[in-house]
């Protein structure tokens, strides 16, 4: 169980650093699918570029992250029991995420 549930996260993650590059490079125009879609960005097209972009960096580090805590747990799993496990699970492997969006809403309200 701790095995598949690694290589799940670790996959998401590898999806996610392939998402976050073309909002990087600005290849995402609005859109109602993917990217930062709220008032601001679909409004305002230069800025629909900027804050994608933004968002982009992080999400690209925070998956980055996640990818590397996943390789990390990898090897620790067999020290913790599975209540544990699926604890740090849950909240280590979605931090990361949680403070790419934060931030990028934070970034938005100084437009």
């Amino acid at each position: 169980m701790k095995i598949a549930l690694l290589a799940i996260e670790a996959v998401t993650a590898i999806v996610f650093i392939a998402m976050s590059i073309p909002l990087i490079m600005g290849k995402v125009p609005p859109n109602g699918m993917f990217g930062v879609r709220v008032r601001k960005t679909i409004e305002n097209e230069e800025l629909w570029y900027r804050a994608n972009a933004y968002f982009g960096k992080d999400f690209l580090i925070a998956s980055t992250l996640v990818l590397a805590l996943c390789i990390a747990l990898y090897f620790k799993r067999n020290g913790m029991d599975t209540n544990t496990f699926l604890l740090v699970v849950s909240v280590v492997l979605t931090v990361p995420y949680i403070v790419a969006v934060v931030k990028t809403f934070i970034y938005l309200k100084r437009l």
